[in-house]
């Protein structure tokens, strides 16, 4: 890794660096390790590495350059690079022309890793080359590119310019306004290291406001606020917005947008017809009324209570015992691994408990309109619970009584006692409330066929 460093007290352009000057010095200072020319100013540059050796003239001819220092009068360095290694010839080549442009390869060289560039407190003009570099602007007015790869870039104080290019960069503007420029690549605007209100816009840079006031976005998708109870907007595109801690407020626009949620009294908005959107959750949530967010996920290993809305939604639970509430509209909900709860609610619903012991509840009016499917239920683990409003005829609290269940090839009752049926053939699970009696029972869940079910599989609940 290459590490250059600016001192506080200076203002550095790497875009400036052109080594013919060390052809230009007042004297000269050599050793095998240290080569240094001094200006007539007193300032100085020098090289330091292993190996040196110089022909008649005093010219470096061999060795390997390891460091690199600009000095001033007194001695003190104004700018550092080391962790490189570059062979003398190589800089002595480039030293020798007038053009910059082989200076400029030279750097694209040295700097082709994951390297760290750290600016002073006035205006730097500093460039990461290739790698996943980490650039700080420090104070002043800078202007930072990143170059390829995944950055990340801090602006600090003053007014910056800020460019990602190509990779998925993260840009940290800072204070005093910004321009924050992506590039190519899945780029985010972040606002995690300030402490302050942030408002921010994708799509209309004049709203931004507090920590984002007079910041300007270019090819940016994402946003992340801070500790504070942040607005956070997208645009057309597809955005991620990450309102970190606090209660914050997230926006999206038109395209698949993620919603990173970490408080239950987060607010997300999403527009009819505004893209496929997913929340992701660290704590139990619940979708909104009217917002048409698709997917509703659990990240971490706690145990979460998640409920989706009116809409169709697609629930996933994760590595913990999860409570899943479909609600309204025809639902998807996914346990994952561990002894999980699903209820499907209003709607012909979809319920995968997945690995661990898990309860499958019933407790809208049986009939086709809530006749949810359950998959992968193992007899040996699983429950459904039914309840007693709806189920009223299936018997007392508590464990299902063994002559209140029948199971058959038909799934029909074979006596007045028989209310919960299961049809080994079609998999489909009925309810009848007289038994074998005049009324008709009605489907209120369908099963895979050929399970052997018992009454200890269900339990009815108030």
């Amino acid at each position: 890794m290459v590490t250059l460093t600016v001192a506080s007290n200076y203002s550095f352009d790497t875009d400036d660096v052109d080594f013919n000057d060390l052809y230009w010095a007042d004297r000269y200072t050599s050793s095998p390790t240290v080569f240094r020319a001094t200006y007539d100013d007193g300032s100085f540059s020098e090289l330091r590495g292993t190996g040196f050796t110089y022909d008649q003239y005093g010219t470096p001819v061999g060795g390997t350059i390891s460091s690199y220092l600009i000095g001033e009068t007194n001695g003190a360095p104004l700018v550092t690079v080391t962790g490189f290694n570059v062979s003398v010839q190589a800089l002595v080549q480039v030293a020798e022309t007038y053009s910059t442009d082989d200076d400029y390869s030279l750097l694209e060289a040295v700097f082709s890793g994951s390297d760290q560039l750290t600016g002073g407190n006035n205006d730097d003009y500093l460039h990461g080359f290739a790698g996943n570099d980490v650039l700080r602007g420090n104070g002043g007015d800078d202007v930072l590119h990143a170059g390829s790869g995944n950055d990340i870039v801090y602006g600090n104080t003053g007014a910056d310019y800020l460019f990602g290019e190509e990779g998925n960069d993260i840009l940290f503007g800072g204070t005093d306004g910004n321009y924050l420029d992506g590039g190519a690549g899945n780029d985010t605007a972040s606002y995690a290291d300030l402490d302050g209100l942030v408002v921010a816009n994708l799509s209309n840079n004049w709203a931004n406001a507090g920590l984002a006031a007079g910041d300007e976005f270019t090819s940016i998708e994402n946003l992340t606020g801070n500790r504070f109870n942040d607005t956070l907007t997208g645009d057309s595109f597809a955005n991620v917005l990450d309102g970190g801690r606090g209660v914050d407020r997230l926006i999206g626009g038109g395209g698949n947008d993620t919603y990173l949620v970490d408080d239950i009294r987060d607010v997300v908005i999403e527009a009819v017809g505004g893209g496929g959107d997913t929340v992701i959750t660290t704590v139990s949530y619940g979708l909104g009324s009217g917002q048409e967010i698709e997917a509703l996920q659990a990240a971490g290993s706690a145990d979460l209570k998640l409920n989706g809305n009116e809409g169709r939604n697609w629930i996933y639970g994760n590595a913990g015992n999860n409570f899943l509430v479909g609600r309204d509209g025809n639902d998807t909900l996914i346990g994952g691994a561990g002894n999980d709860r699903l209820f499907g609610g209003k709607g012909v619903d979809v319920l995968d408990g997945g690995a661990g012991k898990d309860i499958f509840v019933f407790a809208e009016t049986p009939g086709a309109a809530n006749a949810d499917r359950i998959k992968s239920f193992v007899a040996t683990d699983d429950t459904i619970w039914l309840s007693k409003a709806v189920f009223a005829a299936a018997g007392p609290l508590g464990a299902l009584a063994a002559d209140a269940f029948y199971a058959s090839l038909s799934g029909v009752a074979h006596d007045a006692s028989d209310h919960i049926l299961y049809s080994s053939r079609t998999g489909d699970l009925s309810y009848d409330a007289d038994g074998n009696g005049a009324g008709a029972a009605v489907v209120f869940a369908h099963l895979d066929p050929g399970l052997r079910l018992t009454n200890n599989d269900f339990a009815v609940i108030a």
